[in-house]
């Protein structure tokens, strides 16, 4: 089974969240970070075998990034529009 996650720094920490599940863990190295996931979403599919099945339902067609810095050139809750 594949899963998505995604890994970041924090201090001295790696942080990882798996998408599907919503878990989150971390490790003071990427693997043992890593490492922890899989531990985690082992025992988590193992108490809720339901969601093992919504999972390897899931038909993956892609993984992207999205920036985002554009969106914030102007303040959103600004309106130019009155009445």
């Amino acid at each position: 089974m594949r899963l998505y996650a995604i890994l970041w720094k924090e201090g001295n920490l790696f942080f990882i969240k798996e998408f599907f599940t919503g878990l989150t863990t971390q490790g003071k190295t990427m693997d043992k970070a890593v490492e922890n996931m899989r531990e985690a979403v082992r025992m988590y599919l193992e108490r809720m075998p339901e969601v093992l099945e919504e999972i390897e339902e899931k038909d993956v067609v892609g993984v992207v990034n999205i920036e985002i810095d554009a969106l914030f050139d102007e303040d959103p809750l600004e309106s130019t529009d009155s009445p």
